[in-house]
């Protein structure tokens, strides 16, 4: 329910500040690339700079819905898919979800080939489950070191 109730002050490529939305990516590469492009952005405000190490957790879901499909649109709609502003697109998609669109399915702008989805109503994600544990770890660079950690014990447990 977090990526829902607790939206980006910016908002999302498709979703504004007031209600957000579950993004993911149909795989792994693109999630960790789409992720490390928006931590990497919030750190370049950061009086610390690139000095900064998080955890970030894969989680698998299952969907079984109908989505707004605006695959291979970038030539025709390039306002959607704007690397740095997210005008255009967040208006179109307070117009789809205003119009009970279940959510958006579209290229990823961050890693060519890849494809994301922006679901706006929580009872669509199913079955989530927790996959791997991802260390993204900035040393002073804009470039993170990603490990995937495994085996790592926890305290207590």
């Amino acid at each position: 329910m977090a990526a829902f109730l607790h939206a980006d002050e910016r908002g999302g490529r498709f979703t504004g500040s007031n209600l957000g939305g579950w993004y993911c990516s149909f795989d792994l590469q693109t999630a960790i690339t789409e992720t490390i492009h928006h931590h990497t952005r919030r750190l370049s405000f950061s009086e610390s700079g690139y000095h900064q190490t998080i955890q970030m957790r894969e989680l698998c879901a299952r969907v079984d819905e109908q989505f707004d499909d605006i695959r291979g649109m970038k030539a025709a709609h390039p306002e959607l898919y704007h690397p740095d502003s997210y005008v255009d697109s967040q208006r179109f998609g307070a117009e789809r979800r205003d119009a009970g669109s279940n959510g958006i399915c579209y290229d990823s702008v961050r890693l060519e080939g890849g494809v994301n989805l922006v679901i706006y109503r929580p009872r669509l994600v199913l079955d989530v489950m927790q996959g791997d544990h991802f260390q993204y770890e900035w040393t002073g660079s804009a470039e993170p070191l990603i490990s995937k950690l495994t085996n790592v014990a926890i305290a207590g447990a």
